[in-house]
């Protein structure tokens, strides 16, 4: 009975959508200068913990540039990243950002609109403010010379 009620949904699913395809809507709390990531604000935002809808933490949106960018963790599939945005020079974490095999990885000088969560990285005693990558907005090709066309994803 359930597989002829499903197969039914999908149909009319099917109709709705007309040929589209679903994709997820990425979510921002807001646009914010890479400069006003600083330990004082983190640890603000910390103290107004739970957060959210779910309680998840805030997803902030800015432009960075890369200054470097590596494959890290078992598989591969995470990207370690030395980003530039507003003068100031953040250490990011991306999980899940690459397929297992895929070796693609973003080019020094490139420009990413990128949503993130800032958060503490304590490593060896040292605490620091670090950007968690939740997702790409859009890049920059830097070989347009400063153009504004972007690849939205």
């Amino acid at each position: 009975m359930w597989s002829a009620r499903g197969s039914a949904f999908a149909v009319g699913v099917g109709q709705k959508l007309d040929g589209r395809t679903l994709s997820p809507v990425p979510r921002s709390d807001g646009d914010i200068e890479p400069s006003e990531i600083t330990d004082d604000r983190l640890s603000a935002l910390d103290e107004m913990e739970p957060q959210g809808r779910g309680f998840e933490p805030p997803i902030f949106e800015s432009e960075f540039t890369v200054l470097r960018a590596r494959a890290v963790g078992e598989g591969k599939t995470h990207l370690s990243l030395s980003l530039k945005g507003g003068g100031w020079a953040f250490g990011a974490i991306w999980f899940r950002a690459l397929a297992p095999g895929e070796n693609e990885l973003p080019m020094p000088g490139e420009r990413l609109r990128l949503l993130y969560t800032p958060a503490w990285n304590g490593w060896k005693g040292e605490r620091r403010v670090q950007v968690v990558v939740e997702g790409v907005v859009c890049v920059s090709d830097p070989s347009l010379s400063g153009h504004a066309t972007c690849t939205t994803y």
